[in-house]
């Protein structure tokens, strides 16, 4: 990996310390035993700051079970870093640097994916022991991601999405965040005001950071994203 300048692996996660997540990390709480599916693009599994919490995974884009990250953005693997990079003196701190990972791969290379495969992708979280299932996916209204959702939900999985993300900022928010089922959550900065690119409505239950957020990419390196994918 590259060499970071200026500061240790939680200095280097504002967002991780700006939520006081060293409160939780003090008292031993830091996801040990819990199971995080990543639904998204895949993760880079050979990180040296994810490859200790990697539990294995799905692709369901080319319906394999190998789910490298091949997005030109990096996007799965930038999302999993912020929930479970490792306490491992490199790179960035998680939230949950103890968590398993799980790869569920259901957006292609360019960040797109059909209601098949996030369903599939769902169903799979399900069967294969997540916890929790992160939803960094943005569309519409479909009934049967909207079943998948609930089903997952009644099995007692805790779903967290993306509220999605307009460049004018205060667009409606997006699905599967906007299910009853799913926790929907918007982008804030340094100052807790909303990202340019936050959307707003009822249907937002947190708010967290998501402005210049670095974390892990593809290939061992680090590099700052904005979203409200970063802030799920």
């Amino acid at each position: 990996g590259m060499e970071l300048l200026g500061g240790g692996e939680r200095e280097n996660s504002w967002g991780v310390m700006h939520i006081v997540a060293e409160v939780a990390h003090a008292s031993e709480n830091k996801g040990a035993g819990i199971t995080i599916a990543i639904l998204d693009t895949g993760i880079d599994y050979t990180h040296e700051d994810l490859d200790g919490n990697y539990r294995g995974g799905y692709d369901f884009v080319f319906d394999d079970d190998d789910p490298f990250d091949d997005n030109f953005e990096s996007h799965g693997t930038h999302v999993a870093g912020i929930v479970a990079a490792e306490e491992n003196g490199v790179g960035i701190v998680g939230v949950a640097p103890e968590a398993g990972l799980l790869a569920v791969k259901v957006l292609d290379g360019a960040g797109f994916g059909t209601e098949d495969w996030m369903i599939a992708g769902i169903e799979w979280a399900i069967l294969n022991g997540a916890d929790i299932i992160n939803l960094s996916i943005q569309g519409p209204d479909r009934q049967g991601l909207r079943d998948a959702c609930q089903t997952a939900y009644n099995a007692g999985v805790l779903l967290v999405a993306a509220g999605g993300s307009s460049l004018a900022g205060g667009g409606e928010v997006q699905f599967p965040a906007a299910y009853d089922s799913v926790i929907a959550v918007t982008a804030t900065g340094p100052f807790d005001l909303p990202g340019y690119f936050a959307p707003v409505g009822e249907a937002l239950e947190l708010a967290a950071p998501g402005v210049d957020i670095f974390s892990t990419i593809t290939g061992g390196g680090y590099a700052s994203l904005s979203g409200s994918s970063q802030a799920a």
